[in-house]
């Protein structure tokens, strides 16, 4: 029985193999039909145009007479004075050390791009803020501080405020802009540089 199956399958197999299995088959395909595309030009009617002279047209100008004529008024002469224009006063910007906070503890001076600090109190922390432009400088002290506050007319620096907390008091400068600063420490209280 197995020869029998055997010898079946391989005549089944060498009916259908080929020389090369690797070889393109035989297989015709129907021809596609390809209709040729047509290219139909359209005659291009020219119209010659004769060049038209130009007609000359009769121009008559109307002619004017125009008579020149100044009024004389007898008038005395008329004499322009220049306006004074007042001047206003302008508070000019602090260029020279001014004293603009005389507490009881502290002694603050604006010099032209830094503040002078004069204080025996010893500084906690300092703080850059923003909107508007500030810069608050806290300093240790438990007595009270009464609030006081300053409109300052200056380039850098607009306006001192001074504040009192629980264990320390505040104070803050209002800058012209977002500034640079730098705090030295000096013998008679502290130097914050503005640039």
């Amino acid at each position: 029985m197995k020869k029998i199956v055997l010898i079946t399958l391989f005549f089944l197999i060498s009916l259908s193999a080929r020389e090369n299995p690797f070889s393109p088959q035989n297989i015709v395909e129907k021809p596609k039909l390809v209709l040729p595309k047509l290219i139909v030009k359209k005659p291009i009617e020219v119209k010659i145009i004769e060049k038209a002279e130009p007609k000359k047209l009769p121009m008559k100008i109307p002619k004017v007479e125009i008579k020149k004529t100044i009024p004389v008024v007898a008038t005395k002469p008329i004499v322009i004075k220049p306006k004074k224009v007042k001047k206003r006063k302008v508070r000019k910007p602090v260029s020279k050390s001014k004293l603009i906070y005389n507490g009881k503890f502290t002694k603050i001076r604006l010099i032209s791009n830094s503040i002078k600090i004069v204080t025996k109190d010893t500084m906690l922390q300092h703080i850059k803020l923003k909107h508007p432009n500030r810069l608050a400088v806290d300093f240790e002290r438990f007595d009270v501080v009464s609030p006081f506050f300053k409109k300052i007319y200056s380039k850098k620096v607009k306006g001192l405020k001074v504040g009192h907390h629980d264990y320390f008091y505040r104070t803050t400068f209002t800058l012209a802009k977002n500034y640079r600063y730098k705090i030295i420490k000096k013998p008679y209280g502290y130097l914050i540089n503005i640039y």
